[in-house]
């Protein structure tokens, strides 16, 4: 007696599953590659398959990208404190971060000397001569004596 092989049946799998799995990965390789927005986008994807657990992975993967998005809120004690936080984005070359910061303490107070000389000196590092020069005649006359440059 012969034996009857059954032909194989063609496993067809379910085209959402696969685009699901194809957005999970590019996900996971975006977030690997630190960027947040866009792995966020393809995880996003990944949601709508029929698979639980890639659900529920992509969802702490979720969790992740918006927690390295968020800005953290900078709360300072004191002038000073910010002041010193300008100070320290200067000296790792954040000059836009470091010149928001100033602006944002000169408005709270004018009359800062040392916000003053921070600005004139942020200036002269990114090579805006007139502008150091107008910071530094905001200042007091002893201010602009000890800025670089002064006359």
């Amino acid at each position: 007696m012969a034996l009857k092989i059954a032909p194989k049946k063609q496993v067809t799998e379910d085209p959402r599953h696969t685009q699901a799995v194809q957005s999970y990965e590019s996900g996971l390789r975006a977030l690997q590659e630190h960027k947040f927005e866009k792995a966020k986008g393809h995880l996003q994807k990944a949601l709508s398959g029929p698979n639980k657990s890639l659900v529920d992975r992509a969802q702490v993967h979720i969790l992740t990208c918006d927690k390295h998005m968020e800005k953290p809120t900078l709360q300072f004690k004191t002038t000073e404190e910010h002041y010193d936080y300008a100070v320290s984005l200067i000296n790792v070359g954040d000059y836009v971060t470091a010149r928001e910061h100033l602006d944002k303490l000169l408005k709270q107070n004018p009359k800062a000397e040392y916000v003053l000389y921070g600005l004139a000196a942020l200036h002269c590092l990114t090579g805006h001569v007139e502008e150091s020069q107008d910071a530094q005649r905001g200042g007091s006359g002893e201010t602009r004596a000890a800025l670089p440059g002064a006359q």
